[in-house]
Parts: structure tokens; C-alpha cells; sequence
């Protein structure tokens, strides 16, 4: 029985190290003039998800079902030669990430951050869950930027300059985003969040 779970974890692990390692493995290619073998970075990072989502037992949510997609399509891409496909995941990534976000927002439901803080930290200080709602709007509006800009930058960028933002500075901007969030959180509230609220952060966000 440990097997199977031993296995899977391991899966988890190189899917993990494929997915960090991807932006950066693609840019370089794209910017070497190797557009053909960034389509094939892309179709095996596509199947290592697949084979993440085929790992588990159990009803597959519909959102599970768009790395085999991504996969099928990749194939079709380098059947036709064509490398229009690179530009997909970074609209998905960020069309899902507002979507995460962004429905939260909507009357009746509770904000995506504040749900974390209130039923992983047991917060309950009005001030603090007034911040995590507004800290949601920022975060939606991060990804509304993100999505659209990556949908001109697609339409009208050379295909390097399109890979320079989608792959690298994006990235940056996401990262610099959170660290500034993290340190105006500790000025003004005094405390980090804990690890377990980050963890479900991510696992959310996963």
C-alpha cells in the first residue's frame, strides 16, 4: 500500500522541479531560436501534470482536465509544425488564478484571503479581515493586468518579447507583490502569517 503513495509523491516532486524550472528552460529556447523545442518543453510538462491528475482515485474536477488538454493540443501543434500553443498556458494560468480569486468577491461570498485567515488562523479582528478583503481586489486586479497583457503581448509582441514577460518578469512582479504585501502586513499588524495559512494558501492556489 506505501508503494503507490511512495510513487506518487515522487511524481508530485518532478512535476514540482518540471513546473519551477519550465518558465526559465522555455525562455532560453525561445530566445536561442529553438521555438519547436520550447513546444516540446511545453508538451512534457503538460504530461507530467496529466500523469499527476491520473495518479489519484476519485472524481477529476473539470479544471484537472485542462493538462490533458494542454497535452493533446501540444501534439497536434507539433503535428502542424506550429508553435502557437506556447501562448496558451500563460492565459490559463492567470484566467484560472483571477478566477480563484476574483469569484470570491462576488454578494454573498466570503473573500478568498479572508476565508483563509478566518479558517486557518482562527481570525476573527474586523481590521484584519477588511485588509484580506481588500488584499483579494489587489490580487484579482494583479491577474486582470496579467491576463491582458499577456493576451496583447501574444497578438502583437515579437514572440521573445512576449516570453521576456510571460517567463521571467511577470514572475518578478508576482513575487515582488507578495514579499511587499508580506512586509506592509508585519509594519501594520505586527505579525506574520502562520506557515499553516501559507500552506493553505498554496494548496488552494494548486
Amino acid at each position: 500500500m506505501r508503494k503507490p503513495q511512495v510513487g506518487n509523491k515522487r511524481l508530485r516532486l518532478l512535476t514540482l522541479l518540471l513546473t519551477i524550472s519550465y518558465p526559465i528552460a522555455l525562455h532560453l529556447s525561445i530566445i536561442q531560436g529553438y521555438t519547436q523545442a520550447a513546444v516540446w518543453i511545453l508538451l512534457v510538462i503538460s504530461l507530467a501534470h496529466s500523469l499527476l491528475v491520473f495518479s489519484t482515485a476519485g472524481r477529476r474536477r473539470l479544471t484537472e482536465m485542462l493538462a490533458p488538454a494542454v497535452a493533446m493540443l501540444v501534439v497536434i501543434s507539433l503535428f502542424l509544425n506550429d508553435a502557437t500553443i506556447l501562448y496558451l498556458p500563460p492565459i490559463l494560468i492567470n484566467t484560472g488564478l483571477l478566477y480563484l480569486f476574483g469569484r470570491t468577491l462576488m454578494p454573498g461570498e466570503e473573500p478568498f484571503i479572508s476565508q483563509i485567515a478566518r479558517r486557518v488562523e482562527g481570525e476573527d479582528d474586523e481590521a484584519v479581515l477588511h485588509y484580506t478583503r481588500g488584499l483579494t481586489w489587489v490580487w484579482s486586479w494583479f491577474f486582470v493586468v496579467m491576463l491582458i497583457e499577456s493576451v496583447l503581448l501574444a497578438l502583437f509582441a515579437p514572440i521573445e518579447v512576449w516570453s521576456l514577460f510571460t517567463n521571467l518578469i511577470n514572475y518578478l512582479l508576482l513575487v515582488g507583490l507578495f514579499l511587499v504585501e508580506l512586509l506592509y502586513r508585519v509594519i501594520r499588524f505586527r505579525r506574520l502569517p502562520s506557515l499553516s495559512a501559507l500552506k493553505q494558501l498554496f494548496r488552494r492556489i494548486d
